[in-house]
């Protein structure tokens, strides 16, 4: 097997386990309605992680909004992008005890999961960019 197929095989073992696990929670939720399910939990603690949306995000933003041609490149670029997914995860971690609705007005908006997740399309679009494949639309 090709090294680029088991990395494919890889990506793709992880959604079994979610759908099998999704499916074991939807049963168990039947008997124990406060039992979450994937996107409840992601969802809640996407507000006391910030960092999920926002490595998400930046995954997202370098995986699939590709350039054509690419505008920089580099190993240094991939040391900031990592480095601002660790940066937000620190701000995570100094925030921990502290409820949502304790924040200050501006830091709730900044670390709300849609904002995180908006940060992380730019991070991955502009600072770790890729190159889109040959036909690429735009």
């Amino acid at each position: 097997m090709k090294l680029n197929d088991f990395t494919f095989a890889f990506i793709l073992g992880f959604w079994p386990i979610w759908i099998v696990w999704e499916v074991a929670l939807l049963f168990i939720k039947g008997s124990t309605p406060s039992v979450g399910l994937i996107s409840n939990v992601a969802r809640d603690r996407g507000y006391q992680m910030a960092c999920l949306a926002f490595a998400w995000g930046s995954l997202a933003g370098h995986f699939w909004v590709n350039w054509r041609v690419l505008p920089w490149q580099g190993w240094g670029l991939a040391a900031i992008f990592f480095g601002l997914i660790a940066l937000v995860l620190a701000w995570d971690i100094i925030l921990w005890k502290f409820p949502y609705d304790s924040l200050p007005w501006i830091v709730r908006l900044i670390r709300f999961p849609g904002t995180m997740l908006i940060l992380g399309l730019i991070n991955g679009f502009l600072v770790f960019p890729q190159k889109g494949p040959p036909g690429q639309p735009i």
